[in-house]
C-alpha cells in the first residue's frame, strides 16, 4: 500500500487529508511540525510528502530541501500545500525542491488525483 505524509500544523486541515487519504485507500503518516515531520518522512520513507510551509521547528520548505538532499533519488514526490500564493512563494518552494505548489484552499479530490498520479510515476 502507498504511504503518504502530511506535515501540517493547523490540526482541522491535517485530520481532513488524514481523512481523504485513508479513504483513498492509501496508507498516511502525519506530523503537526516540521522537524517531526521531517523524522516522520526520513523513517517511514512516504512516496508522497504533503507540507505545509508556515509550521513552527522548521518550515515545509525547509523539510522539502533537508528531504530532498538526503534521500535523493528515493526522496518522496513533494507538494507544498500552502497559503502563500505570491509568485516568489511559489518560485521558492520550487526552487527548495518541491515537485508541485498548491495554494490552499484546495480541493480534496483535486489534490488526491494530484498524489495518485504523483504515485502512477513513481
Amino acid at each position: 500500500m502507498a504511504k503518504v505524509a502530511v506535515v501540517e500544523d493547523e490540526t482541522e486541515i491535517r485530520e481532513l487529508l488524514e481523512f481523504a487519504i485513508k479513504h483513498a485507500g492509501l496508507e498516511v503518516v502525519s506530523a503537526g511540525n516540521g522537524k517531526r515531520g521531517l523524522d516522520i518522512i526520513l523513517r517511514e520513507r512516504p512516496e508522497v510528502a504533503i507540507l505545509d510551509v508556515m509550521m513552527p521547528g522548521m518550515s515545509g520548505f525547509a523539510v522539502c530541501h533537508a528531504v530532498k538532499q538526503l534521500m535523493g533519488p528515493r526522496a518522496p514526490y513533494v507538494i507544498i500545500l500552502t497559503a502563500r500564493g505570491q509568485p516568489t512563494d511559489v518560485s521558492a518552494g520550487h526552487a527548495h525542491g518541491a515537485d508541485l505548489y498548491l495554494i490552499k484552499p484546495v480541493d480534496t479530490f483535486k489534490l488526491l488525483d494530484h498524489v495518485r498520479e504523483a504515485l502512477r510515476q513513481s
